[in-house]
């Protein structure tokens, strides 16, 4: 593999700007970012399984964690399940990092070649005292049809169930959000969205962004009026 293939795979981060640690909205995550901010730096190897229900933040905190290394001059790599596409030699290379955060790990597992080469890259980082990330809706004891050695080392790592964010937690967010983009939501919006919208973090993201986009479009302000229009409620 070419070493510009390798940065494409390895060192690209497919995320917006906005995934870092400094602005996930830790609520009663307090301790999981904590650990993630530190794992670059902890001096001996850290193996860390994130769990929790599709849109809790997982990715977010995954991409976080590699930025946050990268930006104190360590080397980090963010793989989403997409990348697995490219086959066995993504995880050439790996090794040698300080960082490696890999998403929707149950599904890179289950056949023997792969399982192999996350045990070897697992005892690699291992050596050089590394930190390798995982995130999974599932966790190290859902596991089956796994690799028993590797297995073993999965079921070790430190593991850490997010927790769905309180009202006041998700306020935060729209509110940074708005603060962001120089936007005013009276209370009222806010709990209008709260009340009326999903209560995962991700989607109600992606909803924000496109009552935002709504609102510059027509050039109006965000009110209840506009956020039925926008989304058709």
């Amino acid at each position: 593999m070419s070493d510009e293939r390798r940065r494409q795979l390895a060192l690209k981060f497919p995320a917006p700007q906005r995934c870092t640690l400094a602005n996930f909205e830790a609520g009663p995550n307090a301790e999981i970012v904590a650990a993630l901010r530190n794992c670059g730096h902890a001096g001996a190897f850290v193996a860390l399984w994130l769990t929790g229900e599709t849109g809790a933040g997982k990715s977010h905190l995954l991409q976080g964690s590699c930025r946050a290394a990268v930006d104190a001059g360590l080397t980090a790599a963010y793989l989403p399940y997409d990348v697995r596409a490219a086959g066995i030699e993504v995880f050439e290379g790996l090794g040698d990092y300080a960082v490696v955060a890999i998403d929707d790990i149950d599904r890179w597992l289950g056949q023997r070649p792969w399982d192999e080469a996350l045990l070897g890259l697992y005892q690699r980082l291992f050596d050089r005292r590394g930190a390798l990330l995982f995130a999974s809706t599932r966790t190290p004891a859902d596991l089956s049809d796994v690799l028993p050695d590797l297995a073993s080392r999965l079921r070790a790592a430190e593991l850490y169930a997010l927790r769905p964010l309180a009202d006041g937690d998700r306020v935060r967010v729209i509110e940074r959000l708005c603060a962001q983009r120089g936007l005013e939501l009276s209370p009222e919006v806010v709990a209008f969205i709260l009340r009326r919208l999903p209560r995962r973090m991700d989607e109600l993201l992606a909803i924000f962004e496109r009552i935002d986009r709504g609102a510059l479009a027509q050039q109006r302000r965000i009110t209840i009026p506009l956020v039925k229009e926008v989304l058709g409620l």
